[in-house]
């Protein structure tokens, strides 16, 4: 089993961690400059894959400044 940083980096290429990243500063920066609490929620639904044993991964993250769908395999 993978460790769950390691996942995260690998997953879409780098490109959930990256956006992980932004919706996490903006959402610091968001919360400074207006005083009132923020949340951000990672969500990561596994799901079999219709062939082979490979699972497929549907990752959705929400935080309260944005909303963000992104979709790929580990």
């Amino acid at each position: 089993m993978k460790a769950f940083n390691l996942f995260l980096a690998d997953l879409n290429d780098g490109q959930t961690h990256a956006g992980l990243t932004a919706d996490l500063d903006e959402l610091l920066r968001t919360v400074r400059n207006t005083g009132r609490a923020g949340s951000m929620t990672l969500k990561i639904k596994i799901s079999p894959a219709s062939k082979g044993g490979e699972v497929d991964k549907i990752e959705k993250v929400r935080t309260e400044t944005g909303y963000t769908v992104l979709v790929g395999k580990a």
